[in-house]
């Protein structure tokens, strides 16, 4: 006999098995590694797209203004691009950790609530095995 119970049950657990399959990913990291790799891995391409962004503007700048610099001028502007990168880094970082925090807190508490249905299919088949259904 079919147990509409378990169809529900075994419905949901497979829905959140094809749409939640990013949420299982939280079961391999604990949560300062997890923070960590977005961490370098946001790090690495907010730096890949910050050099991109000051590599454009100095080749807009390259015929009309590079001229006219000289070397400790050009210490002044690395040392202000430095700074700039820092001043827009940190606050960059500090949102990429906030988001990482909440989402593997979120996605630790979904995986939770699947382990947890799971057991209780489980259960669900160990009583109708003992019932004899």
């Amino acid at each position: 006999m079919l147990n509409p119970e378990k169809i529900k049950l075994m419905t949901k657990l497979s829905l959140y098995e094809g749409k939640g399959k990013q949420k299982f990913i939280v079961q391999k990291f604990f949560k300062s590694d997890y923070i960590a790799y977005h961490l370098l891995k946001s790090l690495f391409y907010f730096t890949i797209a910050f050099g991109l962004i000051i590599g454009g503007v100095i080749f807009c700048l390259v015929e009309t203004e590079l001229g006219k610099f000289n070397t400790m001028r050009l210490w002044e502007i690395v040392v202000v691009i430095a700074l700039f990168y820092l001043i827009t880094a940190v606050p960059y970082l500090t949102v990429v950790y906030w988001v990482y925090d909440t989402r593997y807190d979120h996605r630790k508490e979904k995986v939770k609530i699947y382990q947890s249905s799971l057991k209780r299919l489980n259960h669900m088949y160990e009583l109708s095995d003992k019932s004899g259904n």
